[in-house]
């Protein structure tokens, strides 16, 4: 692993705990694109080295302790070209650029052989970190044996030598060698200078040179008696060496006698070469000494100025990718943005004329400002996460305008993907996934050019690495939708409050809160988190698909012009035949059985149950479905208002759990209240102060044709429905109804709802507005609608004598469209409008829901004797490695169990306590636990007799005594019979 691989997987870790933590499926996107080319480096990497055949061609001689150049030919038989691949050899490397297939290519490396004689070369490796120069992949050579000739020094004269020496035959003078001098003559071109003769040369002016003569013809024996080993040894084969080439040199025949060979007398180099070869070899020279093997990490050769170049323009295409995406962060100005953008060009222009430079200093006190502003001021002012923004803009800004070498634009690419980073965890834009590619193809093209990728050669690279490409973003995909996705720990999560959480239904997000603006509904469109799970408890045909449901959340009444609101209202409601009066406008609803009992008609009979299941949030709306009877598993604290809506006195903050009993007949529980025509004419025909008359008379227009109230709210339904249209763009919050109504006629649910009630109140109807949701995906496995928080939905219910509240949802579907939808621009709109939507739910929505049930419609693929024939293998395997797991299991749970004391008295009540909904929490001791249960329920203050009585007896050296047991035994019957006979209550 590289420097720059462990900071990618550093980089590959920051994204998934932001991810896993925030459960924004945008980090969890830019994570699965680290992972995949992680994962492409140490394929790629391995591959690269798989089909290269390496040769080492030495050179003919080479001498210990000297250094030469081993030459090493590597040849790709593969079918792709191949990059970045280095041949490593002793810590010294040499970076082929690229072997193109079925060709090869020859390196010269730099080297030195320690030993005499017979050397092992066992670090010779083939390292590649192509193509990212994440991972550096190793193939060791096979080892090669290399001889080293013993060192040889300069002889001058036969005085310089130290060995035995024997001399034999006839000798005659030959010029050109030994050392008598035998005349003067001018120097010619080529000869040594080191035989001038400087003294003649003064007085005559003319270079002269001396010329000597010596003795040739001789025979010389040179003995190496026997010794042993260690530097004095080397140091006597090296002057037998330099002896043997000095005579071998002035012409003599020599014979070389050791006390493991003998060469006999000869002469010429060939022989000289076979001199030094017995003495290579001899002693411990014969056996193989391997070279010590030093591996270190991979480093990045210098570019040459045309790839530095040309690296230096790729790097700022992507400081243009990282500052464009920022435009799509919501809390970024566009406008500031817009400010620095002539920056980036000019820095291109200075960068390709390199110069001129602001000084050092300027860019000092710039930089020690802006982070002052940053910590100071921007942190406070903006918060952490667009504070960091800013940060990171400054700093492309900065390196922009200063010199890029070959370290900086590391730097500068880190940069980049740290400004990239922050931007994907505050844009929730399907404009996002187009910047996504580019900057994968950015980072992929950055990394490869960096790592030994020929810019400059594109015929050779373009379509391998567009393979690469594909590769990479379809291993992204698979890796993004196999991560599994964990619920964020919104309590303990410090990116909540960096803003990271923008997925996460929140108070300001769910829109049922009592203050409500025109518009808002279009912001929930935007978070595709599951709020909720409704079940039908009934049987349906297979293949059967129920129609969509309307939840109903909470209602609002009062209508300025832009904000609907409610206030709370006193109000005399009837239950069980009694009359009550409600404590700051909550009407309490009374026990029946195990369920509580809504108000409405006693007599009417349940004809439907759903399952309820709410994901925490931070609403303390109760969601029903249609005419509710009855609520079950909500325990006691529920009230309704006047306007007929549902509360918990708290937010389900941990998810809640409950069944949920309708009937047929009218909404809300306006039977049970006294006096309710004067809430129709308080509440529920109240119009804003500055309406204007085109309401008046459009609602008349609307409604000429017909008289009674129920056909009057029909055709105000029918008549939004047809002439205005549907659209969720950002423009549409930043309108009026009057807008709406007579210039745009296109707006959210919000707005048609809006409408709808206003042209009812005109008209005298009592009407008013209802927030919640409509749940149209159904989970054909597992028989329950999927409600999500984009399904987020706004309709009008009329109030109809005789027949109660009447539901009148005016928001157009889609085959409501006017014919000129047909148009192009039309068309287009919806197109886009649908793929923003599947981009919501199935990116930014995907979650462990969506990721379970696209494995089920995968596994709809395998045919069950497929999966037979599969299992079959492993099975037995597996069922026999699940009954160890469990045979162990259950050996150390016997075991632990059989060590652990026996539950006392005291740990049997807290079971039924605890049951019964009176947790206790981890930092209460049992004394602390036994006094607040006693003060929430004062029946129950047997559970003090209970806890005394278990200290005593754990710290207590003889235990219970027989009536302090009798005791805890009358303490739980006393705690069985308050539990057993108020749960009803």
């Amino acid at each position: 692993m590289t420097r720059t691989g462990w900071g990618c997987i550093l980089f590959t870790f920051l994204a998934l705990f932001a991810a896993a933590t925030s459960g924004n499926n945008l980090i969890y996107l830019l994570y699965s694109g680290l992972v995949a080319i992680l994962f492409l480096s140490w394929l790629i990497g391995h591959l690269n080295l798989r089909h290269l055949e390496i040769t080492v061609d030495p050179p003919d001689q080479i001498f210990r302790g000297s250094d030469f150049l081993l030459g090493v030919r590597v040849r790709n038989r593969g079918k792709l070209p191949v990059f970045g691949v280095q041949v490593a050899a002793g810590g010294r490397h040499s970076v082929p650029v690229w072997i193109e297939p079925g060709h090869e290519q020859e390196v010269k490396i730099p080297y030195n052989l320690p030993h005499r004689g017979m050397n092992r070369l066992d670090n010779l490796l083939l390292q590649s970190a192509f193509p990212f120069g994440f991972i550096q992949q190793s193939r060791r050579v096979p080892a090669v044996f290399l001889t080293a000739f013993p060192r040889l020094r300069e002889i001058r004269s036969r005085a310089e030598l130290s060995v035995d020496i024997g001399e034999t035959g006839v000798a005659s003078f030959q010029k050109g060698v030994g050392d008598e001098l035998v005349g003067i003559r001018e120097k010619q071109p080529g000869d040594d200078s080191r035989l001038i003769n400087w003294k003649l040369l003064a007085r005559t002016g003319k270079p002269l040179v001396n010329e000597y003569a010596g003795v040739v013809g001789s025979k010389v024996t040179i003995r190496l008696p026997g010794m042993g080993e260690g530097e004095e040894a080397e140091h006597r084969i090296e002057e037998a060496a330099s002896a043997c080439r000095f005579y071998i040199d002035g012409g003599a025949e020599v014979q070389l006698v050791t006390p493991e060979v003998e060469v006999s007398h000869g002469k010429g180099l060939l022989h000289l070469e076979k001199l030094l070869q017995v003495l290579a070899w001899y002693g411990e020279g014969r056996r193989p000494r391997s070279v010590a093997f030093h591996q270190g990490a991979v480093s990045m050769d210098p570019l040459s100025l045309a790839e530095e170049k040309d690296l230096r323009r790729l790097t700022f295409a992507g400081v243009c990718i990282a500052y464009a995406v920022l435009f799509l962060v919501e809390d970024i100005s566009p406008w500031f943005l817009l400010a620095f953008v002539p920056v980036f060009p000019l820095g291109w222009m200075i960068q390709e004329r390199g110069g001129p430079w602001l000084p050092d200093g300027f860019w000092n006190a710039i930089s020690v400002g802006v982070l002052f502003y940053v910590l100071g001021v921007d942190w406070r002012l903006n918060g952490v996460t667009v504070a960091n923004t800013h940060l990171l803009t400054y700093m492309l800004i900065n390196r922009s305008l200063n010199p890029l070498t070959f370290r900086s634009l590391g730097h500068m690419f880190v940069i980049c993907f740290l400004t990239f980073f922050i931007a994907s965890a505050q844009t929730i834009s399907l404009w996002y996934i187009l910047f996504f590619l580019l900057y994968m193809v950015f980072s992929c093209v950055w990394l490869c050019a960096r790592a030994g990728l020929p810019l400059r050669r594109p015929g050779v690279w373009v379509t391998p690495l567009a393979g690469l490409l594909v590769v990479c973003l379809l291993i992204s995909a698979a890796f993004f939708t196999v991560t599994p996705r964990v619920r964020p720990i919104t309590g303990l999560n410090p990116l909540a409050a960096m803003g990271l959480v923008k997925l996460v239904p929140k108070s300001s997000t769910m829109g049922f809160t009592e203050d409500v603006s025109l518009g808002f509904f279009g912001e929930l469109k935007r978070s595709h988190a599951r709020v909720l799970r409704i079940k039908p408890m009934r049987e349906l045909p297979d293949g059967a698909r129920p129609d969509p449901l309307l939840v109903r959340g909470a209602v609002l009444d009062f209508f300025d012009g832009k904000r609907w609101s409610k206030a709370r209202q006193d109000f005399y409601y009837r239950n069980v035949n009694r009359l009550y009066r409600t404590i700051d406008g909550r009407a309490w609803i009374s026990n029946a059985g195990s369920r509580l009992a809504l108000p409405g008609n006693p007599a009417a009979k349940t004809v439907r149950t759903y399952d309820m299941t709410l994901s925490p949030t931070m609403s303390a709306v109760l969601f029903t479905v249609g005419s509710p009877r009855a609520i079950e598993g909500v325990g006691n604290a529920v009230y309704f208002d006047y306007t007929d809506s549902l509360y918990m006195t708290t937010s389900s903050g941990a998810g809640l759990h409950y069944l949920l009993y309708t009937g047929l007949g009218r909404i809300g529980f306006s039977q049970s209240f006294r006096n309710y025509p004067i809430f129709l004419k308080e509440r529920f025909l109240q119009l804003p102060v500055k309406l204007d008359p085109r309401v008046q008379a459009l609602a008349q227009r609307a409604t000429r044709k017909v008289k009674d109230p129920l056909s009057k709210a029909k055709a105000v339904e029918s008549y939004l429905n047809r002439v205005f249209r549907y659209a969720t763009d950002a423009s549409v919050g930043r309108e009026s109804l009057d807008d709406f109504l007579f210039k745009t006629h296109r707006g959210n649910c919000e707005y048609f709802a809006s409408a709808a009630v206003l042209l009812l109140r005109s008209l005298g109807i009592p009407a008013r507005l209802v927030a919640g949701y409509l749940a149209k995906d159904w989970n054909e496995y597992g028989k329950f609608y999927d409600v999500r928080q984009d399904q987020a939905h706004a309709w009008a219910e009329a109030y109809i004598p005789e027949m109660g509240w009447v539901t009148i949802d005016a928001t157009p579907g889609e085959k409501a469209f006017p014919l000129a939808a047909t148009a192009f621009f039309a068309r287009m709109g919806r197109y886009l409008d649908a793929v923003q939507q599947g981009w919501y739910r199935d990116i930014l929505g995907y979650d462990y829901g969506l990721q379970r049930d696209t494995f089920r419609r995968l596994g709809l693929g395998i045919s069950r004797e497929a999966l037979t024939h599969g299992l079959s293998r492993v099975g037995m395997g597996l069922g026999a490695g699940l009954i160890l797991w469990m045979g162990r299991w259950l050996f150390f749970e016997v075991r632990r169990r059989l060590r652990e004391p026996r539950k006392g008295p005291f740990a049997q009540a807290q079971r039924m306590l605890e049951k019964a909904g009176l947790l206790r929490e981890n930092w209460l001791t049992p004394r602390e636990y036994a006094l607040q249960v006693s003060l929430q329920r004062p029946e129950l203050e047997a559970i003090l007799v209970l806890a005394e009585l278990h200290y005593l007896n754990r710290y207590s050296s003889e235990g219970l005594s027989a009536r302090q047991n009798t005791d805890a035994n009358l303490a739980l019957e006393s705690l069985h019979f308050q539990l057993s006979g108020t749960a009803g209550v």
